[in-house]
């Protein structure tokens, strides 16, 4: 069997995000693309040794590597359960160990830095009012690319002051329900009026997207069924880190966010309010910072 023949029957029956399909297809076509090897049964240990020299001496990092490894060892042992394949190369053998670098998260003042410019009716951002309250929103909420890209009006209810996330948006495909904060509440409203100001049918507010940034600019991509695009939201970090000069994603706005709610040590209210699965999943968002550390050693009994 060919590789492409295994990943369309594995990929049939695993419940996937797109997202997570996307990326399992991506991985078997590099493969192929590095090795011109097609037949499963033609996977060997020198095979991966090889194809490990092609993809570091491209410029990918260890990290992106052992992703790569990561798929493909999750679809050679569903060959072997479907006795597809019998003597599969022991992956552990090519897996390389990463470097962890001191986590970083954003600090205030660079917060307010990226806000003022998003906020400034001279802002590159237009309008400007949408991107700081997709800013704020990020942060406020700590939710994923994916999570506010496909947010409807229909998730949020602003009299209860709360946002359902639901399942199909969701990483690990659970439906969870978080607060909005009163500090985010103004921005949400703004954009709800504005929205409904742009449709011509406002009664079918709950079923739109609610960052739909096609209502108010032709100059953005928004996918086929009314949403921006995630790819949008990463474009839109990318010129704003080259913009302001300060190194900003969604992602380490997530990691901010969590940071700084870690400091009230309730982790597993954290860990709910992130939808972690797992609590030590939860552990990686928490980074203090040298003044956390400097206030706990201050503890240390005085020894003479």
């Amino acid at each position: 069997m060919n590789i492409q023949q295994l990943t369309d029957i594995y990929l049939r029956q695993r419940a996937f995000t797109e997202a997570s399909i996307k990326h399992y297809r991506f991985v078997t076509r590099i493969f192929t693309r590095d090795t011109d090897i097609e037949n499963v049964d033609e996977i060997t240990l020198d095979v991966l040794l090889r194809w490990r020299d092609v993809v570091l001496e491209r410029g990918a990092s260890r990290s992106t590597w052992n992703n790569y490894i990561s798929h493909m060892r999750a679809l050679l042992n569903f060959a072997v359960q479907q006795q597809i394949c019998v003597n599969p190369p022991k992956f552990s053998q090519v897996t390389m160990p990463t470097f962890v670098d001191r986590p970083k998260v954003l600090r205030p003042e660079q917060l307010q830095v990226v806000m003022v410019y998003v906020s400034s009716e001279t802002s590159a951002f237009q309008p400007h009012w949408f991107w700081a309250t997709l800013l704020r929103t990020l942060y406020y909420t700590g939710m994923r690319r994916r999570q506010i890209a496909q947010l409807k009006w229909g998730d949020i209810d602003l009299r209860r002051r709360a946002i359902e996330l639901r399942a199909e948006s969701s990483k690990n495909r659970r439906a969870w329900e978080i607060p909005i904060v009163e500090l985010l509440a103004p921005s949400l409203l703004e954009l709800r009026r504005h929205t409904v100001t742009t449709l011509v049918d406002s009664c079918e507010l709950k079923e739109r997207y609610v960052f739909d940034i096609a209502l108010f600019s032709n100059k953005y991509y928004s996918c086929r069924n009314g949403h921006i695009s995630v790819r949008a939201i990463s474009n839109f970090f990318l010129r704003l880190r080259a913009l302001t000069g300060i190194d900003i994603s969604a992602h380490k706005l997530r990691h901010t966010m969590a940071t700084e709610l870690a400091r009230i040590g309730r982790y597993k209210d954290l860990q709910i309010l992130l939808g972690h699965t797992n609590i030590r999943t939860t552990m990686r968002y928490v980074h203090p910072d040298l003044d956390d550390l400097r206030v706990m050693t201050n503890n240390i009994k005085n020894i003479g």
